[in-house]
């Protein structure tokens, strides 16, 4: 009983090893570009839960494995000396494994903890590699051969629905949310949307921190960001405050060079830019509370098989139960001017038009009747473009290296049409790539009212919507939902994340 006890528990050691190389390896790729060539091999698609899990089955693998090292005499009898050194090098290498992985799940602002999860990961599957590629030469086909007998033991069976049931207590004690008091704003206060927390009622409110990580820019990748919220019987207001070094506005400028107009990028021909590109802030919001963005998450270059796959390789947002996602999604430059975010959702992957060049899968604007920002060129090329628009005056201060926050950005009426006889502007000026229509967004994607500021190395973002829009895209704000938050430094697309969401609980 105690052989069988030993090797089953050996058994599901080695197929939560090689889900979680599996599949942490895939993680991985979104920060990873040096190891992109693994991709073809890793599995696409919803890869964040199977990871929680076999990481839990491993965990209690471990302990257990503990336990019996602890009353075993000697566990090492009839090895030959390769494995004998190969398994004492294993064991400080998954234990290192493991109390990284919970500390990113619980800890991720620890210093070097993804780094040092990586690396460890690296070490256990060379282990892997050369401990089973071992006992294959030695043995042959016999050293699987005991697989196939032990799941016909009943007493092995027993253990793994043990385990089972304690994976499964595990997981429900992991994945619940952190929540967040969601105060009823008195009669006699009110909140100014300014991007400035200093009004008594943010000060009064309670809040919540959360650590999130794997963001481009952001130093090691990580900034921590604090959480309030407010209501009335009407609306909700939230406040955002996280660190970031810069301030980031210059936002793919157009350059005139002796061949022409060109946008100034590295990157976004791949849709990745992160060097070129305004701050940006995105909250997500759902009655599912999923690990990681309500399950939305899809990694992997094609992880739709027929659908189009995405020019950077790290994957998709797509639901699929047929339901949407709310999305909030705050930018520095195109959007913060008209004291907006743009109102989006993620929903079922759309059918792939040819004549749209990049396919977003679940990732879509909501519906509106008129006004925004439009960019300011007639169809992207990466080696030239033609802008849609010159400046009426000259003299602008066109030097978006330089300029203000305003200049920036173009009204659409201090513009004219281009005209190549009317572009006298010298060769290495610059024109703003984003120009704002005459009003703000009007209709569903109009719904969401925020400013941003930044100061001291920190932006401050606060953020109003009605409680209910009656919009079949957005989600009502009501006691229980819940919420992610995510920051870009300069970045199209590679934002920070976290893996349990904040969960609203509406106070008196």
């Amino acid at each position: 009983m105690f052989r069988v006890c030993w090797a089953t528990i050996h058994t599901l050691s080695i197929l939560a090893v090689v889900a979680s190389l599996l599949t942490g390896f895939r993680i991985s790729l979104l920060t990873r570009d040096d190891a992109l060539f693994l991709s073809p091999v890793l599995p696409q698609g919803d890869v964040h839960s199977p990871h929680v899990l076999s990481g839990m089955v491993l965990t209690l693998c471990f302990l257990t494995y503990l336990a019996y090292k602890l009353r075993a005499k000697n566990t090492n009898v009839g090895r030959k000396k390769y494995h004998r050194i190969l398994i004492s090098l294993s064991l400080p290498l998954i234990t290192i494994s493991v109390i990284s992985g919970w500390g990113i799940y619980h800890f991720s602002d620890i210093p070097y903890v993804q780094l040092v999860h990586y690396y460890a990961a690296t070490a256990i599957l060379l282990f892997v590699l050369f401990h089973s590629g071992g006992y294959v030469v030695d043995l042959g086909k016999a050293s699987i051969s005991w697989l196939k007998a032990l799941f016909v033991r009943p007493f092995a069976l027993v253990i793994i629905g043990l385990f089972s049931v304690l994976v499964m207590g595990l997981w429900q004690w992991n994945l619940s949310p952190t929540p967040l008091s969601v105060s009823v704003l008195p009669d006699d206060d009110f909140i100014v949307l300014d991007g400035d927390a200093s009004d008594p009622a943010w000060t009064k409110a309670l809040s919540e921190t959360v650590s999130t990580f794997g963001g481009a820019n952001f130093i090691d990748g990580k900034t921590q960001v604090t959480v309030k919220a407010l209501r009335t019987d009407k609306e909700a207001f939230f406040l955002f405050q996280w660190e970031d070094p810069s301030k980031s506005l210059n936002h793919l400028p157009l350059v005139k060079t002796e061949q022409g107009w060109t946008v100034r990028q590295n990157g976004f021909y791949q849709f990745d830019e992160q060097t070129y590109y305004e701050d940006k802030f995105a909250v997500l919001l759902s009655d599912h509370c999923n690990l990681i963005a309500a399950g939305t998450v899809h990694l992997g270059r094609k992880p739709l098989t027929d659908k189009p796959a995405n020019w950077h390789g790290k994957g998709y947002h797509y639901t699929t139960d047929g339901e949407y996602r709310d999305m909030w999604h705050w930018k520095a430059v195109r959007t913060n001017g008209m004291k907006q975010a743009d109102d989006n959702y993620f929903g079922p992957p759309e059918k792939h038009s040819s004549a749209n060049r990049r396919y977003k899968a679940g990732y879509h604007t909501d519906s509106k009747e008129s006004g925004g920002y439009v960019m300011n060129w007639k169809w992207f090329q990466q080696d030239e473009v033609v802008p849609k628009r010159l400046p009426l005056q000259t003299g602008l201060n066109l030097d978006s290296s330089i300029a203000d926050d305003a200049g920036l950005v173009g009204s659409w009426f201090d513009f004219m049409p281009y005209r190549r006889s009317a572009d006298t502007l010298p060769i290495g000026a610059t024109l703003p790539s984003v120009l704002y229509r005459s009003n703000q967004f009007e209709g569903d994607r109009g719904d969401v009212s925020a400013v941003g500021q930044w100061r001291n190395g920190k932006w401050t973002l606060e953020m109003a919507r009605h409680l209910d829009t009656e919009s079949a895209f957005d989600q009502p704000i009501h006691d229980g939902i819940c919420l992610w938050v995510s920051a870009f430094d300069h970045s199209q697309t590679a934002h920070t994340r976290h893996i349990r969401p904040i969960k609203l609980v509406f106070g008196e």
